[in-house]
């Protein structure tokens, strides 16, 4: 079914299919499909040893599986083309985010290189041994199946180490004092220090390991961390539940990370407690405005957000900390998807930018990005709009603090200016070039009069006055900068103040004028629903999917809407889908037989998935 992008004709969500069956008189059958396309490494990185990009940064050394540096880092394969009539997502677009939309990725040559396909005695995983693997073997044809289990012996195979050593091969390019220094000595262009970010995956004691779950991360760490020469560091941030075990934060308690984590991932795990982040935050919170889960506001599940800003403030050295999940997968390339999020949120002016972030985009019914920041400009005209600064000499910019009784500020001087914010006549460059201190993968919504459950879990706050503003984006995966993560903790430590985790970062940033995102990544429906109750069901709410008890999609008695989607946190497409994918029968869809009958195996252009509960099947 692969064809090149310029034949491709999805059935949904636009009527290119039907207009072109029209037009020329024919039906699906008579289309021309089944091209012979290229299986290829995909490689959308950076050109590192390109004249362009030396000019402006140091050199990237290419980094190593094993100690003795005989197994690079590892390549990704990917087919140029789409299959013939797949649907394009619904929310959010490829073009838009600056990703390749002329690649799709199948299991051998997404998971191959990290041991899918063959059997575990010799080095891989067994798993995908048993699904339809017609034209597998391309994936090895160059560089032969890594045999993992003999890798660093006696050791045995060590992605920590992995890491440490590609850093230290590459730690002058993240140096601001060493580039500083060697600026000083050149007359043409600066040299630019390379950004920093962990990746840190929220774990615990007791969670079930399995080849696939091992499978996604190995891809991570290669994809991201040796791929990229250390440009990121994959941590897993464990929980530990048994809280008469005594965590200071230095230790390493190796034996519960034995216990609970693959011996290749042991070098990565950091461990907190709940009565760890008791002894750090200390400061008496006070009531909420409503506590509905009744759970303390340490624990796990209202304080998700204490480890992620103690992680950070014991790891000053990265700018970023995407909050990862262990039930979130991606089809795709990750540094592919990272990069592009990181360099779209940068392009993205703060005028306007909370009204923006409360939708989810329909490109086939808003139409371009430019369009549907126009529409949503017109839809709030009249309106308050959201965040006024606090004077800093004599400019003012868009979005920034907001103020409301009985706000304290532990940061008395503000923020500095952001860049392009000081043409007052012209705020439309405002913030175009700053870094986001926040992403998120749901819109950033108004919480007031949604009838989100947790709307009004917000603690430390004065109960005598109205309860402060409030922004939340569910599902809590998301980057967030140092610079958030610290105001976060500091505040924290201040004043007292928390809210459901959801909500915390995104009500900080609003209050102390962080820049925030919600980045439109691509979503896909089960379901051909016409644009229009799209549009009703995902934004009917005030202002998009904020206010209205009814109208807005994440209401109590709304949120069965998202099951038919690849990203929510009560989604059951994103499963299903994963595991057809992966070769696996889901219901009376999937498996081999189906597929050998069919048009073989699934090939996904880069697709983000949530939740995956469980990922093995009947192939």
């Amino acid at each position: 079914m692969l064809v090149p992008l310029s034949h491709y004709l999805p059935e949904y969500p636009s009527n290119v299919l039907n207009e072109y069956l029209e037009t020329r008189n024919k039906t699906k059958a008579e289309i021309d499909i089944g091209h012979e396309l290229p299986l290829t490494p995909y490689n959308p990185y950076p050109k590192y040893k390109s004249q362009q990009y030396l000019y402006e940064h140091l050199p990237m050394h290419k980094c190593y599986i094993d100690v003795d540096k005989n197994v690079p880092s590892l390549e990704v394969y990917r087919y140029k083309g789409v299959p013939q009539f797949q649907p394009e997502p619904v929310f959010g677009s490829y073009k838009l985010l600056g990703m390749n939309e002329d690649a799709c990725f199948d299991r051998y040559g997404r998971f191959g290189p990290y041991g899918f396909g063959y059997d575990l005695q010799e080095g891989g995983s067994s798993e995908g041994m048993d699904t339809e693997n017609s034209g597998s073997e391309k994936v090895w044809a160059e560089h032969g199946q890594i045999n993992f289990r003999d890798i660093n012996p006696p050791e045995g195979l060590n992605w920590g180490q992995a890491q440490k050593v590609c850093y230290e091969a590459n730690k002058d390019r993240f140096n601001a004092t060493k580039i500083d220094k060697l600026n000083k000595s050149r007359s043409t262009s600066l040299l630019q220090r390379v950004p920093r970010i962990a990746v840190v995956i929220r774990a615990w004691t007791g969670f079930e390991w399995n080849q696939l779950t091992i499978l996604s991360f190995r891809a991570m760490i290669n994809e991201l961390s040796l791929k990229s020469g250390g440009e990121y560091d994959v941590h897993f941030l464990m929980h530990l539940k048994d809280n008469s075990v005594t965590l200071s934060g230095h230790e390493s308690h190796r034996d519960i990370i034995e216990r609970n984590t693959p011996f290749e991932f042991w070098d990565m795990v950091t461990l907190w407690s709940e009565k760890l982040m008791e002894d750090t935050y200390t400061t008496p919170f006070g009531p909420a405005f409503d506590n509905p889960s009744g759970h303390g506001v340490h624990g796990a599940y209202r304080g998700l957000h204490m480890p992620l800003q103690w992680f950070a403030s014991q790891h000053p050295d990265y700018d970023h900390f995407w909050n990862w999940e262990m039930d979130m997968r991606y089809t795709g390339h990750y540094y592919e998807f990272f990069n592009c999020l990181d360099k779209w949120s940068q392009r993205q002016s703060r005028q306007g930018i909370w009204e923006r972030n409360a939708k989810y985009y329909i490109p086939e019914l808003h139409g371009s990005w430019e369009n549907f920041t126009e529409l949503v400009k017109q839809e709030n005209e009249g309106a308050e709009p959201t965040g006024t600064p606090r004077p800093y000499g004599n400019l003012t910019w868009p979005a920034m603090e907001v103020d409301f009784p009985g706000r304290e500020w532990f940061n008395e001087t503000g923020i500095p200016p952001p860049p392009g914010c000081d043409n007052e006549e012209d705020q439309s460059q405002c913030g175009v070039g700053e870094a986001a201190d926040l992403i998120t993968f749901n819109p950033l919504f108004d919480t007031d009069g949604t009838a989100w459950v947790f709307d009004r879990d917000i603690s430390g706050y004065d109960l005598n006055y109205q309860i402060p503003p409030r922004r939340a984006s569910l599902v809590a995966a998301s980057r967030l900068s140092r610079r958030l993560l610290m105001t976060m903790h500091e505040d924290m430590l201040a004043f007292g103040h928390s809210a459901f985790p959801e909500m915390f970062p995104a009500t900080i940033a609003l209050h102390y004028g962080l820049k925030a995102v919600y980045a439109p990544h691509p979503v896909y429906f089960d379901r051909k629903w016409p644009l229009g109750e799209v549009e009703k069901k995902f934004n009917g709410g005030v202002r998009g999917s904020s206010g209205g008890n009814t109208g807005s999609p994440f209401a109590y008695g709304n949120e069965h809407n998202h099951e038919g989607t690849t990203w929510y946190y009560n989604s059951k497409l994103a499963g299903g889908l994963w595991r057809m994918w992966l070769g696996y029968k889901d219901d009376e869809y999937g498996g081999k037989d189906f597929e050998e009958k069919g048009t073989g195996r699934i090939c996904l252009r880069g697709t983000l998935v949530h939740p995956i509960k469980w990922e093995h099947g009947t192939a």
